[in-house]
């Protein structure tokens, strides 16, 4: 991904971020644009990433619940 404050192409703008996550059942891998600053942007990947984990631990994440 691309927190910034430069980098950014026009295949990878800032703000760009790729989230995977496997378990024995399934396995995906999400893109997202957050467009805020650096900071900001890492602690958004951040709890996403983490947010993701509780629901797959949870069992309610799905196919479904990614989007």
């Amino acid at each position: 991904g691309i927190s910034g404050p430069d980098g950014a192409t026009k295949k990878k703008p800032l703000g760009l971020v790729y989230i995977g996550i496997a378990n024995n059942k399934t396995s995906t891998v999400k893109k997202y644009i957050f467009d805020y600053d650096r900071n900001i942007h890492r602690e958004v990947t951040s709890n996403t990433a983490l947010n993701i984990v509780r629901l797959m631990l949870e069992n309610k994440f799905t196919k479904e619940t990614e989007k």
